[in-house]
């Protein structure tokens, strides 16, 4: 087994968390990157301002948190068990679940952000589809969001390596050097999928599609080759090049490569967050996330 490595980028996780069952598996990922990091794992949970405006007409709002506070822990308590949970803080904020939470993490200085993409049901649903979505607008560091059909993290994960799917534009090397300081803060193999545009040729050349398309991905090998330059070599870094930008192409290879995890950009995630098997790390194209990366890589 490869001797596991501390992945000292990250330092605060904040953990969205709704009581749900999908949020314990989220839950679970945040520890065991945190326990990995050594980083200091937040779990929140966010009270509606509406259920808080009725509890402060037919009840007490302080006991409405203090009590939504004893039940966080005991949830923590539950998910991760009795010694695990003792090193995680429990936080219970008033506000709009997608507000609330980025605002805590802000507050907290948070290098990292875990959410779930479902939810409880119901009317007490919190992070299915739209809230999810809205975190990954307003957030300004990365996310790590946990797709329903993700299963229990192992004690070791991330172990296998990481995918990163960037676009074939002139926003390419940041994308690259972003996603290479991720795999160097968790300490993994990185493969860098990038996609170029399908092209659809007339119907008078498409007998030549095939060769259309090699020709196409060996010039844009080349390029990769001649001006991508990873700054770290820190970590393992494979380039695959791939035509066409279709969300199930990406999903499939990370999983052909047994990916731990898919690193994209908050563009092509809402395309991913319905199809994905692995986590999805998220980052925003944001002067305040290059800061966020640039301190992972200082830090290892």
């Amino acid at each position: 087994m490869r001797q596991q490595k501390p992945a000292p980028g990250f330092r605060t996780i904040v953990c969205g968390v709704d009581f749900s069952r999908h949020s314990g598996m989220a839950l679970r990922y945040a520890a065991t990157l945190a326990r990995r990091s050594r980083a200091h794992l937040v779990a929140v949970f966010a009270v509606d301002p509406f259920l808080s405006a009725a509890a402060a007409a037919a009840y007490d709002t302080r006991a409405l948190a203090g009590t939504s506070l004893l039940e966080l822990r005991r949830f923590v308590r539950a998910t991760l068990g009795p010694t695990a949970s003792t090193a995680v803080r429990c936080e219970v904020v008033v506000g709009k679940p997608s507000q609330a939470i980025v605002s805590t993490a802000d507050r907290l200085g948070a290098d990292l952000l875990v959410v779930g993409t479902h939810g409880l049901t119901g009317v007490k649903k919190m992070f299915f589809g739209s809230t999810s979505d809205a975190i990954l607008r307003r957030a300004a560091l990365p996310v790590l969001v946990i797709p329903r059909r993700c299963r229990a993290p192992r004690r070791t994960w991330p172990e296998a390596g990481v995918v990163a799917a960037i676009h074939f534009d002139k926003a390419l090397a940041q994308e690259a050097n972003a996603a290479c300081d991720i795999a160097v803060s968790l300490g993994v193999p990185l493969d860098l999928i990038v996609t170029v545009p399908d092209v659809r040729l007339p119907f008078w050349l498409r007998v030549n599609q095939r060769a259309f398309n090699r020709h196409r991905l060996a010039r844009a090998q080349a390029w990769l080759d001649k001006r991508l330059t990873i700054a770290s070599s820190a970590v393992s870094t494979d380039t695959h090049v791939l035509v066409g930008d279709k969300a199930e192409d990406i999903t499939r290879f990370a999983a052909g490569l047994g990916a731990d995890a898919l690193i994209v950009t908050v563009p092509r995630a809402y395309h991913l967050l319905c199809i994905a098997r692995c986590p999805l790390l998220v980052l925003p194209r944001t002067a305040r996330t290059k800061t966020k990366l640039r301190a992972f890589n200082d830090a290892a």
